[in-house]
């Protein structure tokens, strides 16, 4: 690691954090800086970190001698008005979207603008963007990657749809005048079911006297009391077991 900037010396706990971020401001050290935070308290270090530029800061996040365990809790103590997403975002480009496109995990943009009638979709779970300008005026749509859907309530019924994914957008200066959504999918389709059970009564029919002639009646049922009576226009009595019913005596 190289030498430690001029003016630090051996009283660095005795700086306040502003004078220590002016130190290393002056100095071209980037892995001396890094080695500093990685070995202090987060709650000091991000009180440095704020006070230096956030060029030198996003090279700083970056470099090897800083852990990433080190740097997530530095950004921790960060709030959106101590200039985060301008160090996040610090080298980041400047993005246009003029037609229907994809993306997917953690996208960082200095500027990102969606034009009026295009859909930015966002896959991945989660699906985060990262701007320091966002100037939405189409959609932003996340997959629904989500929890998956309920098992169908009862026979015939279509499984519910997977929950809406989770989208992250994180800008500094927003404007919004079309959509962003993560909402859920569709469910599934219900489906046909066949169910067997006895049939209803047919319908009353229709039976015309022509002529003086009478209907004749069926012939009663077989020797059995199971046997029917035979019934108007000549149909045969029910038959019982191996008895057959008497026929009837028609009609012309």
């Amino acid at each position: 690691m190289p030498y430690p900037p001029q003016g630090l010396g051996q009283t660095v706990l005795e700086r306040s954090p502003g004078g220590i971020a002016a130190i290393f401001e002056s100095s071209p050290y980037i892995d001396t800086l890094a080695g500093f935070l990685e070995g202090i308290n987060a709650d000091f270090g991000a009180k440095v970190l704020k006070s230096i530029s956030s060029s030198k800061a996003n090279a700083v996040l970056k470099n090897t001698y800083l852990s990433g365990d080190k740097a997530q809790a530095l950004l921790y103590r960060f709030s959106l008005e101590d200039k985060l997403v301008d160090i996040l975002t610090y080298d980041a480009p400047s993005v246009s979207v003029t037609a229907n496109t994809t993306i997917t995990g953690v996208n960082r943009y200095r500027s990102l603008s969606i034009a009026s009638g295009v859909t930015l979709t966002v896959d991945g779970q989660p699906g985060a963007i990262i701007a320091y300008s966002l100037d939405n005026g189409g959609t932003i749509d996340k997959t629904a990657t989500g929890a998956p859907g309920g098992a169908p309530g009862g026979a015939g019924g279509g499984a519910g749809g997977a929950g809406g994914g989770e989208l992250i957008v994180f800008s500094r200066d927003l404007s919004n005048s079309g959509a962003i959504r993560a909402n859920g999918a569709p469910g599934g389709n219900g489906s046909t079911v066949a169910v067997r059970a006895a049939g209803g009564k047919g319908g009353s029919g229709l039976f015309v006297v022509v002529g003086s002639d009478v209907a004749g009646s069926g012939g009663a049922g077989g020797n059995s009391a199971m046997g029917g009576a035979g019934g108007v226009n000549g149909g045969g009595g029910g038959g019982a077991y191996v008895y057959i019913g008497g026929a009837g005596d028609g009609s012309s």
